[in-house]
């Protein structure tokens, strides 16, 4: 066997890789802003249709979300935008969390407790 042998492909040409790139920071043509903009994964968009969020850039609270969650990152300097960037994306890493995670039942007696209540006095 030669080991230069084109005859056949290679195993690897076979499969495909579904990579999804990371958003990052893109320029507004006309203003010069950069913002993030992330599509909703698509395993979220029923728990996220009507949801109000709130992404903080640089101290500015920003609320936006339907099918992308998009916010402006208030720069015109790239690597400032790169640094929002990240701060944002992961804050919407916490909101995908958020929509995925159920809250977790109680039994009635962590109910009680959280309540405050003494449990000789609950009937």
């Amino acid at each position: 066997m030669d080991l230069l042998d084109f005859s056949s492909p290679p195993l690897y040409s076979e499969v495909v890789l579904m990579v999804l790139p990371m958003p990052s920071p893109s320029k507004h043509k006309i203003t010069g802003i950069y913002w993030l903009k992330q599509r909703v994964p698509v395993r979220l968009v029923a728990a996220a249709k009507g949801t109000m969020v709130t992404v903080t850039v640089d101290e500015t609270p920003v609320v936006k979300l339907g099918e992308y969650l998009k916010v402006s990152l208030p720069t015109k300097d790239a690597p400032e935008a790169k640094r929002r960037g990240n701060d944002a994306q992961s804050q919407f890493d916490l909101i995908w969390q958020s929509l995925t995670d159920t809250p977790a039942p109680l039994s009635h007696r962590q109910i009680v407790a959280l309540a405050g209540a003494s449990p000789t006095t609950v009937e």
